[in-house]
């Protein structure tokens, strides 16, 4: 509803959007007021509107799968007494999701309206769908890498004292430098910008931190540096595993990515 006198005032109010031709008593009323005194605001308002509830979901769905692939890696670990590091949570909480949480969010709205509405409804078999599918896309990679690791020849079996965390294991060293990634990729396959969104790369304080977290990422995989396995509590893996465990990680980027497009098209 969109009007400019005070008769309109009760419309205005009762619309599920209203928008205020004037900055008089009509604004007081109106959730939304234009400084044009013509419609051509409401092509803007819906793709700012539209923009915002995408990416409200978007940021709901990385919080959720975040939580999820943390408990996963976890529960892994804690089935032969092992866990986390507290450096390797704080990396995880505090150095990785934490800045992207922040920024994935302010990708601006596409300025062209689509003819595609998004979806407005949490509950929805798409947001279901793309949550439990990526759930189940990283449970089933780690799941695969837990047990491959300890196929290997070089693998030792951590040696469980009573009482005491096992930190330092060769699956809380592969675990953690994939999950790493995973958290990462979830960032942006969830920010896929068109149509309700700009181009991801317009998000230039994403872009910037993830492009920094990934080459922090890519150091933790690939250097065996003794300074970095003693801050992180891991263990050495051999070069061969980890050039494997990159290429699992593409594979699992590719995953997700196709599945979330596919998701999308529903």
């Amino acid at each position: 509803m969109c009007g400019d006198g005070a008769n309109d005032c009760g419309a205005l109010k009762a619309a599920d959007v209203g928008i205020s031709l004037s900055d008089l008593e009509a604004s007081i009323a109106a959730p939304f007021t234009s400084l044009i005194s013509n419609i051509s605001c409401v092509p803007k308002l819906l793709c700012e509107g539209r923009c915002a509830l995408v990416t409200s979901f978007s940021c709901f769905k990385f919080m959720a799968l975040y939580s999820l692939t943390q408990f996963s890696t976890v529960l892994m670990l804690y089935s032969y007494l092992g866990n986390l590091g507290d450096l390797q949570y704080l990396y995880i909480d505090l150095i990785l999701a934490l800045p992207l949480a922040i920024f994935m969010a302010r990708t601006k709205a596409e300025d062209k309206l689509s003819r595609k509405t998004p979806t407005s409804d949490l509950l929805s078999i798409r947001v279901l769908l793309s949550l439990f599918g990526q759930v189940g896309l990283q449970l089933a990679f780690q799941v695969f890498i837990f047990l491959n690791v300890r196929a290997q020849s070089w693998y030792q079996k951590p040696a469980a004292e009573p009482g005491l965390e096992i930190i330092s294991s060769y699956e809380n060293a592969v675990l953690f430098r994939f999950s790493i990634f995973v958290y990462l990729f979830l960032s942006w396959i969830l920010s896929i910008g068109r149509p309700f969104r700009r181009p991801l790369l317009t998000n230039v304080p994403f872009t910037i931190s993830a492009l920094i977290l990934g080459g922090c990422c890519a150091t933790l995989l690939f250097l065996s540096h003794p300074w970095i396995l003693d801050t992180f509590e891991l263990k050495r893996v051999p070069w061969n595993y980890r050039v494997f465990l990159s290429l699992m990680i593409g594979v699992y980027l590719v995953g997700a990515y196709m599945f979330e497009k596919v998701v999308e098209c529903l």
